[in-house]
């Protein structure tokens, strides 16, 4: 049947890719990538195989998120959505924090603005630590950023108005 379809499970763009190869008629599986195939989930309204995913580990800001079902949790400041966010009639948006823990864990589902840090919660312990210990570990195992040398000779004054690599 054909109509408005909700759906609240985890899923992320990198789906994107298998999923519609799966509509197409593939199999759904691509080699390299991290997507999953969700057609099954969505066709029959079912739960997503993503369970978590990483929102970003920056080693050069040092500050990074995961996701695991509905929770996220941050280390340091994780920014602040900067013009992007529209929250739904009747929510305030939320203001900015202060940050003074180092981590901090929010249930999305009941809090989407990330307004409430629930990892000092006795019933969300193991949660935490969970996602403390698979934070860590990502974090501590990355290859470190690359980062380019900034080169003025692509500054848009030498070309006119437009940025330029400067080095071609």
């Amino acid at each position: 049947m054909y109509g408005v379809y909700n759906n609240s499970f985890l899923s992320h763009n990198n789906h994107r890719h298998p999923t519609l190869q799966r509509v197409a008629g593939g199999n759904g599986t691509i080699e390299g990538i991290d997507g999953l195939n969700l057609w099954d989930s969505i066709s029959t309204n079912g739960t997503s195989p993503r369970q978590e995913f990483v929102y970003d580990i920056n080693d050069v800001k040092n500050r990074s998120a995961i996701r695991y079902k509905n929770y996220k949790l941050t280390w340091r400041n994780p920014g602040y959505p900067g013009g992007w966010y529209n929250p739904p009639p009747g929510v305030q948006e939320p203001p900015l924090s202060n940050y003074t823990k180092l981590y901090r864990l929010y249930d999305l589902e009941v809090d989407p603005t990330e307004t409430t840090d629930i990892s000092p919660r006795e019933d969300m312990k193991k949660v935490f630590l969970y996602m403390k210990n698979k934070l860590d570990h990502l974090r501590l195992n990355i290859s470190p950023s690359l980062q380019a040398t900034n080169v003025a000779a692509g500054k848009p004054q030498y070309w006119g108005g437009a940025w330029t690599p400067g080095w071609c």
